[in-house]
Formats: C-alpha cells, sequence, structure tokens
C-alpha cells in the first residue's frame, strides 16, 4: 500500500503569500501520513520571480519539511509561469530527496514500504521535447498526435520495470475538463484526450495545470490551487491524499483558503438608474459576505449618473453596514447611453417604433398624431388619408 499526497499551481506570489503559508502549513502537516509528496507544476506564479524573494524562500522551505517526512516528485509546470524555478528546488533535498523533472518526461523508480513504485513525469506539452521525433510538425495537431507517442513510450519503460504501482503525473489540459461548475476548458490550450492518456495504463493519474480539484473518469484527478487565484475561482480549494492498494480511494482535504465573493450591481435596468450611494448601500446589504472574503465587486452605471462611485466609496459603505472583507476589489463599468439607444431603435420592427424609440431615449413625448403619420407612411397608401393628415387648420 501506498499513500500519495497531490497538490499543484500553488502560484506563490507576493500579494497572498500569507494565504498560502497557511494552506502550505495544512500540506505539510498531512505530509507525515503520506508515503510519497507529488506536485503538479506551477510553484510560482511568476517566470522571472527573484531566488532571493520571499515566494523562492517560501518555496524552498516548504518542500525542505515535506522532504523531512518523505519523498518529493515535482512536475514543471507553464513555463511562463514558473520559469526554472522547480530545478532549484532539488536543493531542499532533507532526509528524502526532491526530485525536480523538469522540461521533457522521464521516469521515477521509487522504492517504498519494500514495495516498487514508478511514475511516469509528464511536464506540460512543448514542441521542443517532441519534435525529434519523425514526420512531427509544429502544429497543436501534431503536438497532440506525438504525446501518444510519450504515452507509449512511457508506458512501455514502466512495464518493463516491472513495478507494482504505475503513476502518471503530469501538467497539462485533459479534453472535457472543467474550469468552474459549469465550464469547460475548450479551445484554449492543447488539449490531450483521455482516450491518449488511457495509453500510459495507470493506477491513478495525477494532474496539475486546471485550478478547480476534479476527477476525471475513475483515475484521473486535479488536484487545483491551493487557494483562489482570480475572480472565477469560486470552489473549494484544497489537495488530495491518494491511497493505492488493491484498489484506488481518494480524499479531497480542504485548505483553510479565503472564500472569494463576487458580487455583480447593475444600476442600468430599467426604473434602476443610479442616483444615491443608499442604493448601493441597501443592495450591498442583501448580500452574504463572510468576513474574511475575498470580494470583488462589480458595479455597472450609466456613464452621465451623477453619482461618482470609487473604491473608497464602497470601503465606506461596507463599513458603514458592518462588512469587513479580507480585501476589496471593485471594478466600476461605466456604460454609454447612446449603446443602448442605438440597440433599442435597432431592434424597433416598424417606422412606428423607431420613432417612438428615439423620442424616449430622448426623453421626448410623441405625439400620437406623429405615430398616425408613421403607420400611414409605411402602410398601403391612401391619398385621401395622408392629405387629411396634413391638411392645415
Amino acid at each position: 500500500m501506498i499513500k500519495i499526497l497531490h497538490t499543484g499551481d500553488w502560484h506563490l506570489r507576493g500579494q497572498d503569500i500569507d494565504e498560502a503559508k497557511e494552506c502550505l502549513d495544512l500540506v505539510i502537516a498531512k505530509a507525515e501520513e503520506a508515503d510519497v509528496v507529488v506536485m503538479t507544476g506551477d510553484i510560482t506564479d511568476r517566470r522571472h520571480t527573484l531566488l532571493d524573494s520571499y515566494a523562492t524562500w517560501v518555496a524552498l522551505s516548504t518542500f525542505e519539511e515535506l522532504a523531512y517526512h518523505c519523498p518529493v516528485i515535482i512536475c514543471s509546470g507553464t513555463p511562463y509561469h514558473e520559469g526554472n524555478i522547480a530545478e532549484k528546488m532539488r536543493v531542499a533535498s532533507n532526509k528524502h530527496p526532491v526530485i525536480p523533472v523538469v522540461g521533457r518526461p522521464d521516469i521515477v523508480e521509487l522504492d517504498i514500504n519494500g514495495e516498487k513504485a514508478v511514475f511516469s513525469v509528464i511536464p506540460q506539452p512543448t514542441k521542443q521535447y517532441i519534435d525529434t521525433l519523425p514526420t512531427i510538425e509544429e502544429t497543436d495537431d501534431r503536438l497532440k498526435a506525438g504525446m501518444s507517442g510519450v504515452f507509449m513510450n512511457l508506458a512501455m519503460r514502466a512495464a518493463r520495470m516491472g513495478a507494482k504501482y504505475h503513476v502518471g503525473v503530469g501538467h497539462f489540459t485533459i479534453g472535457g475538463a472543467y474550469i468552474s461548475e459549469t465550464q469547460q476548458m475548450i479551445g484554449r490550450d492543447i488539449e490531450i484526450s483521455r482516450e491518449q492518456l488511457y495509453i500510459l495504463n495507470f493506477e491513478l493519474c495525477c494532474m496539475g495545470h486546471i485550478h478547480k480539484a476534479q476527477r476525471i473518469g475513475a483515475r484521473t484527478f486535479y488536484a487545483g490551487s491551493l487557494y483562489s487565484l482570480t475572480a472565477g475561482e469560486l470552489d473549494q480549494k484544497g489537495f488530495y491524499m491518494h491511497t493505492l492498494d488493491d484498489g484506488l480511494q481518494s480524499e479531497f482535504i480542504a485548505t483553510p483558503a479565503r472564500p472569494r465573493v463576487v458580487v455583480d450591481l447593475d444600476f442600468t435596468a430599467e426604473g434602476k438608474a443610479l442616483n444615491d450611494e443608499s442604493q448601493i448601500e441597501a443592495a450591498l446589504a442583501t448580500e452574504t459576505i463572510p468576513p474574511n472574503a475575498k470580494l470583488h465587486i462589480r458595479l455597472r452605471a450609466w456613464a452621465d449618473a451623477t453619482v461618482t462611485v470609487s473604491q473608497e466609496t464602497i470601503e465606506r459603505i461596507l463599513k458603514d453596514i458592518g462588512v469587513h472583507p479580507y480585501s476589496l476589489k471593485f471594478e466600476p463599468i461605466r456604460v454609454p447611453r447612446q449603446n443602448l439607444r442605438a440597440q433599442s431603435i435597432l431592434a424597433a420592427t416598424n417606422l412606428r417604433s423607431k420613432v417612438y424609440e428615439m423620442a424616449r431615449t430622448k426623453g421626448e413625448t410623441v405625439p400620437e398624431s406623429i405615430l398616425d403619420k408613421a403607420d400611414l407612411l409605411e402602410g398601403e397608401p391612401d391619398e385621401d388619408k395622408i392629405l387629411e393628415s396634413v391638411r392645415l387648420t
């Protein structure tokens, strides 16, 4: 039996470093129960993170503590996020090794509890690590086709090693993976199909790159990010503990990540124009906002609204209603009225409606006689009615 702690997508950066440390402390504590830790990429958030930065120090100290408990395997992540930082983590080896696999796929063999386990580690697919294959051209389709050859090669090597357990480890997109509760990752990345991935012939596949924790099929998992990194990440954050014995058991462990709350305030609807700050206060008072939340407020209002709303305005209103979020991002969206005017006029289906909509957007009232004339001009011509409508009195 082996227990594998599966974590990834730390994206260590200055603005969230305290929250990240709280989450990593839980990872370190749970590593006491694991036989191996698998980190599936994107250690830092920026490619050019300095080696003497606090984010790098947090990464090094975390890997050193993890390696006190068990071996650590790192699959390098997206190059524009972490650059070559994964290779630098090798120096964090402690009682056990820290083993980074960077750039090209490779196999890591470990003896765990007297049983051999093989890990096929596949960093994010790049043209560089398969362009030596015959007839592989630099296109996405050829790259995906080349990955089948990579998987086959790893599967054959793993089989020859005669290990009891074969575990896939990767940092890329599997077709059909979800990036939110309802949104799938489609057309935004090089995708590997489930059928291609199954060529590896694994007992378990630990994945990184997608920030939403999820299970794909019976044996493939994305650990997701440790904490919410963007406004779209509203799901529970954490990591997995997988147990391989005669079968597979997987437990998702939630981190103490701060919840993210997104509030949309729209003051462009009919009869809801923003005229006073009290309207914002009333709208926010109805929202459930935890005291430690990362709060993102989007406010849509007409560009000519008489009320000016700033970050300071929102902070003051939140304080007045007793809401104290961990952080606040305010996104004002000013909507020009001419956009709505043009849309409503274009949507009109006859001349009467167009005249009416044109007047309405200007705040004017159209006499019924004018609308009648519009009907006459657009309908079947009737000389008597037309002459009657324009006859002077």
